[in-house]
């Protein structure tokens, strides 16, 4: 019944991109993410229809990681292997396109202490060893930053030696100054945090016979 020029064209957008107006919107700018854009066409009799649609707009930026991956290290306690660590401290991050909350944080650990997880590691307790520490951050567009550093917790517990560390006593055999000692054995030693393969053995003698 009515032409073109006579029907009133509106729109309005919810989403990521937020707005109203008369036309159309073909020369709009749209935010990343999903908008949602309903036209609607009315003529003088005030008849109106309506379509809708989805503009999404994809982000190609990865997030930025900014400040708070740098290698951290501590003692444990005495007679402990763990230690959560006093000077680390949340990574700081950001994205040009994303509120902070709309990225997703995960890390994963290698090393003296091993795991993955979402979140932060903040208040995790770590072995005594260098624990390798990754984080990836990532926005809903699946664009991902990561950042790496390492955790070292020093032990400050002394290795037990337990066994073997007595005095001995044998003969020489005649006519000879020099003597392998039967009842000599090897010391046993151990120690909390450190597998026996990890220790340095060495040794000194003074007095009679000479050596290191």
């Amino acid at each position: 019944c009515w032409d073109k020029d006579s029907l009133k064209v509106r729109w309005e957008m919810t989403g990521a991109t937020v707005g109203n107006g008369d036309g159309f919107v073909t020369d709009s700018a749209f935010n990343v993410g999903v908008t949602h854009v309903k036209y609607y066409i009315t003529d003088p009799d005030n008849n109106e229809a309506t379509c809708e649609f989805d503009v999404t707009i994809l982000d190609v930026t990865p997030p930025e990681i900014t400040a708070n991956c740098g290698d951290v290290a501590d003692d444990a306690d005495p007679n402990s292997c763990w230690q959560v660590p006093a000077t680390l401290q949340d990574p700081v991050f950001r994205d040009d396109c994303w509120d902070v909350d709309s990225l997703t944080v995960r890390w994963e650990m290698t090393g003296a202490t091993v795991g993955s997880g979402y979140g932060f590691v903040t208040d995790s307790s770590f072995h005594v060893g260098v624990t390798h520490v990754t984080y990836y951050v990532s926005d809903p567009d699946n664009n991902e930053a990561n950042c790496s550093f390492d955790v070292t917790i020093h032990d400050v517990t002394l290795p037990e030696i337990t066994a073997n560390c007595f005095d001995v006593t044998d003969n020489a055999d005649p006519n000879s100054c020099w003597r392998t000692p039967v009842t000599l054995h090897d010391p046993q030693y151990e120690d909390n945090c450190w597998d026996t393969d990890s220790l340095t053995v060495r040794w000194e003698m003074t007095g009679a016979t000479v050596g290191s």
